[in-house]
């Protein structure tokens, strides 16, 4: 008798974007490279239906019959705060709009893939704003991973400000003067927060800085992470006017172009085998696949 042949399980991860499409999109486009460097991923998304923002349903149902690969499942409905939280403190409004999906979390992800055995549960990849799921991952024994869509900069003065605070720091007010933050090698006015391309070429300061923080977890800059063929409900409405707006600046001239053209063959080399952002995504496969620590 031929003894019976087993099949190893997929590794299963769980993908839990922010409500609204522009989470949805860029949470996409990094699952979509996992999957090409390593296809014995298996991934779901659990989505939340926005109380008010853009609806994604036409968007998923695409997304669902391109790539049958991916499992998506829709979060049972909780009732939205108070209007009057919106108006108080957008920002509250939508934490606790995010929390209270915490037990939907749990519940769909025992249901639909715990219960799977052909896959076995490896982490979860939580969008910032769903860091209340922290706690399902730790009950579920796996380690969760923050998605951070904006720059290593703007990351790095997210984790400053707080301590800044709890140290007798006051709120900014538009008239002070510029601030040295850690992660910007330049001062930076009260009145804005830029942000850039999350790897490690164009934020080599901001990347360095977050390394050397000994209270910062391992930070994989696998950006820039981009829907370039334009296929969100986004990019459908708006593509042609972005096109032309970065035309009109590169065919400027001057310093303007040179620092475009800089910046985008910047971010080229980091997604080519052997820059900053092919080989942080390889690392970031390796530690997801159990390969590496």
């Amino acid at each position: 008798m031929a003894p019976a042949e087993t099949t190893t399980p997929k590794k299963a991860l769980v993908f839990v974007p922010a409500p609204g499409i522009g989470h949805l999109v860029s949470v996409m486009e990094l699952a979509k490279r996992l999957l090409e460097r390593d296809d014995s991923f298996s991934i779901t998304m659990l989505l939340m239906s926005p109380p008010f923002a853009h609806d994604v349903t036409t968007y998923v149902e695409k997304l669902s019959a391109s790539h049958p690969e991916f499992q998506f499942l829709g979060l049972p409905s909780v009732p939205p705060p108070p209007l009057e939280d919106v108006i108080a403190c957008p920002e509250h409004f939508v934490s606790i709009f995010i929390a209270d999906h915490r037990n939907h979390v749990k519940d769909m992800i025992v249901n639909h893939v715990l219960s799977n055995k052909s896959v076995k549960l490896v982490g979860l990849i939580l969008d910032l704003f769903c860091t209340p799921f922290v706690d399902v991952a730790k009950d579920l024994g796996v380690p969760p991973y923050i998605f951070f869509a904006s720059g290593a900069a703007f990351l790095g003065s997210m984790l400053y400000l707080p301590d800044r605070f709890d140290n007798g720091g006051v709120t900014y007010k538009p008239t002070d003067p510029d601030s040295m933050i850690p992660s910007y090698i330049n001062p930076v006015p009260s009145t804005v927060l830029p942000s850039l391309l999350f790897h490690d070429e164009l934020e080599s300061h901001a990347v360095s800085y977050l390394n050397g923080e000994a209270s910062v977890p391992q930070v994989y800059t696998v950006g820039p992470v981009v829907d370039l063929k334009g296929n969100s409900p986004v990019a459908d409405g708006s593509q042609h006017k972005v096109a032309k707006a970065v035309t009109d600046v590169i065919e400027g001239g001057g310093e303007v172009k040179s620092k475009v053209k800089a910046m985008s063959e910047t971010g080229r080399k980091a997604l080519l085998k052997g820059g900053s952002s092919y080989v942080a995504f390889e690392t970031l496969v390796g530690v997801l696949s159990g390969n590496k620590a």
